[in-house]
């Protein structure tokens, strides 16, 4: 199997393949890493030497309904320049993920038109795995949301038991996105949220009166 293949088919750069095995349900393949990504992680030098290896075993994208994994030769190298004893980075995985860069993608794209743990069979990860996907994913996403872009709104509250009380959500009706969560409810639960109030219009939805005139004194004027 070519380099070419395994970068464009499974998106996994910088290795080579050796050999191929099935088990059970699953496809494994046997590979190295490629001498060119043998670098320093600490300085990016490449003047190492091998101080030792570690195989590590990576989930890949799905063939149809076969697992496909991908077991990694990885060399530990010291560096001739800075000192250092390290793994080199993976140019196809994050540090310390068990699964490739693609396979994180895939999950993020199946997320939007399935359940996390309809996901997690496609995928064979874990549920909690794919979860942390998709959370980490929204909130670099969301984690900065421009309120000027924001028209319309409806604000509810949720019981989350007698330990957290309530908690007061505040959504983008056009966009559908949360784009503020405050503890307990009523107006105190929405301070620090109306900093640019006349840029949209509130809807005042599942809380009453509670927030009636809150709403539409800072929206209305």
């Amino acid at each position: 199997m070519s380099i070419s293949f395994l970068h464009h088919t499974f998106k996994t750069p910088g290795v080579q393949h050796i050999s191929s095995f099935f088990f059970c349900d699953r496809t494994v393949l046997n590979c190295r890493l490629h001498p060119n990504y043998e670098r320093c992680s600490n300085c990016k030098s490449r003047n190492t030497i091998h101080y030792g290896k570690r195989t590590r075993t990576f989930k890949m994208l799905p063939v149809g309904n076969t697992k496909v994994e991908m077991s990694v030769s990885i060399p530990r190298l010291h560096c001739n320049d800075c000192g250092s004893i390290r793994q080199p980075d993976l140019p196809f995985a994050d540090p310390k993920k068990h699964y490739v860069r693609a396979l994180k993608r895939y999950v993020i794209d199946l997320c939007r038109l399935a359940s996390i743990r309809d996901v997690a069979q496609i995928t064979g990860l874990s549920w909690d795995t794919v979860k942390d996907i998709h959370k980490e994913y929204l909130q670099k996403k969301y984690k900065s949301i421009n309120l000027k872009t924001v028209r319309r709104i409806a604000i509810d509250e949720k019981y989350l038991g007698k330990k957290r009380k309530f908690i007061t959500i505040v959504f983008d009706l056009d966009m559908g996105r949360v784009i503020h969560v405050g503890n307990g409810k009523g107006k105190d639960a929405l301070k620090g949220f109306w900093k640019t109030p006349e840029n949209f219009k509130g809807q005042n939805q599942g809380s009453r009166h509670r927030y009636g005139q809150r709403v539409y004194f800072c929206c209305d004027g």
